[in-house]
C-alpha cells in the first residue's frame, strides 16, 4: 500500500501494509490516518473525478491544513478542510 524510501536495505524502498506500520517506523507519520479497505470512495475514477463519496465514512475525516503546510502551498489561512484533491461538499 505505500512504499517509501529512503530505507536502509538494497533498494533503499520499504513497503508498508497500511498507515499504522508506517507509524510504528516512523511515529511523526500517519499518526491520525484511518484504513477503510473494501470501499468504493470516489465519484468516478473512469471519469477522473476524485471527489469523494458522501456518504463514504472518511468523507467529514478532513482537518486544516498545519499554518507552515498552508504557507507553503500559498493557500489561505482560513482554509476550507479537505481530504485529498478537492475540497469538502458542504
Amino acid at each position: 500500500m505505500i512504499l517509501w524510501s529512503p530505507a536502509v536495505n538494497d533498494t533503499c524502498i520499504i513497503g508498508f501494509g497500511s498507515p499504522a506500520d508506517l507509524h510504528k517506523l516512523h511515529a511523526e507519520f500517519a499518526a491520525h490516518s484511518t484504513l477503510y479497505s473494501d470501499y468504493s470512495v470516489f465519484k468516478s475514477t473512469d471519469l477522473g473525478n476524485y471527489q469523494l463519496i458522501p456518504a463514504f465514512p472518511g468523507a467529514r475525516a478532513a482537518s486544516v491544513l498545519p499554518p507552515e503546510i498552508s504557507l507553503l502551498l500559498k493557500h489561505p489561512k482560513k482554509d476550507v478542510p479537505y481530504i485529498g484533491a478537492y475540497p469538502l461538499v458542504q
